[in-house]
C-alpha cells in the first residue's frame, strides 16, 4: 500500500483491510453480513472522526448560543468597521468570551482539515475493495452504479431504489434537522437583540448546505452501491452526535446568565 503513496498507506489500506476482514468474519449471513460490515467500519471510522473533532464541533455550536453576548460587545463599538482602536477593543472583549466559555473560534477548519482526508480515504476503500465489488444484497451488486441499478427493471431495482431514498432521506435529515434547531435558537435570540450579519451568514450557509445536499444526491445515482449503503448510515450517526452536541451544550451553558441554549 506505502508503494501506491503515504495516503494510501496510512488511510486506505486500513479502512479497507478492516471492510475485508469483518466481510469475512460474517460471511455467513452473506450480504447481510457485508452490509454489517459496512456498518460497524462507518462506525469505527465515524466515531474516530467524532472523537478527534468533538471538541471543536462543540466550539462552533457553542459560538451560535453565544450571539446575544457578541452581538452586546459589537453594539459596544460602532465605529468598529473606521476605528482601529474600537476593533481592537471588541475583538479583545470577543476573545475573552471565547476563552471564557473554551470556545476556538478556528475549530472549524480543524474539523475540515480531518473530515475531509477520511472522507476520500473511505470513498478509496469500498471502491477498490475487491470483496466488495463482488458482495451481493438481494441479487443486487454492491459495485453496481445505483442510478444503472434503480433504472435495470430486469434486475433487483427495488433494492436499489430502496437503497437510494433511503440514503436521500438521510441525508436530508442530517443536513435539515440540524438547521431547524439553529433556526430555533435564532428565533429565541431575535427577542433580545438583531443581528442583521449573523441572519446574512446563517442564510448564506443554509443556501450552500442546500447545494451540497442536492449535489450529494445527485452523486448517489453514480455511486456503488456500497457507498450509497455508507452515507445512509453517515447521515444516521450524524443526526445522532447534532442530537448528542445539543445536550452537552445546553448542559454547559445553562449556568451563564444572557446565553440562549
Amino acid at each position: 500500500a506505502f508503494s501506491l503513496g503515504l495516503f494510501e498507506g496510512l488511510l486506505v489500506y486500513p479502512i479497507s483491510w478492516l471492510i475485508y476482514t469483518l466481510t469475512l468474519a460474517f460471511s455467513a449471513l452473506g450480504g447481510f453480513g457485508t452490509v454489517l460490515a459496512i456498518f460497524l467500519v462507518t462506525l469505527i471510522v465515524r466515531g474516530l472522526l467524532i472523537a478527534l473533532t468533538f471538541k471543536q464541533t462543540l466550539s462552533q455550536q457553542k459560538m451560535t448560543a453565544l450571539q446575544p453576548e457578541l452581538q452586546k460587545i459589537q453594539n459596544k463599538y460602532p465605529n468598529a468597521n473606521t476605528n482601529p482602536y474600537d476593533k481592537q477593543r471588541m475583538g479583545q472583549e470577543q476573545m475573552a468570551l471565547y476563552k471564557k466559555h473554551k470556545i476556538n473560534p478556528f475549530g472549524i477548519f480543524i474539523v475540515m482539515i480531518f473530515q475531509f482526508p477520511i472522507f476520500i480515504a473511505v470513498w478509496g476503500a469500498m471502491q477498490g475493495s475487491s470483496i466488495l465489488m463482488s458482495g451481493e444484497f438481494f441479487g443486487l451488486s454492491l459495485a453496481a452504479s445505483t442510478g444503472t441499478a434503480m433504472m435495470n427493471f430486469k434486475g433487483p431495482w427495488l433494492v436499489a431504489w430502496i437503497i437510494f431514498l433511503l440514503m436521500a432521506a438521510g441525508q436530508v435529515l442530517a443536513m435539515k434537522i440540524p438547521q431547524y434547531l439553529q433556526k430555533k435558537k435564532q428565533e429565541k435570540q431575535q427577542k433580545l437583540v438583531k443581528n442583521p450579519t449573523a441572519e446574512q451568514q446563517q442564510k448564506t450557509m443554509n443556501m450552500v448546505n442546500n447545494i451540497m445536499l442536492i449535489m450529494i444526491i445527485v452523486m448517489g445515482f453514480s455511486l456503488p452501491v456500497s457507498m450509497c449503503i455508507y452515507w445512509f448510515i453517515t447521515s444516521l450517526i450524524s443526526l445522532g452526535q447534532s442530537f448528542l452536541t445539543q445536550k452537552i451544550i445546553a448542559n454547559n451553558l445553562k449556568d451563564y446568565p444572557g446565553t440562549i441554549i
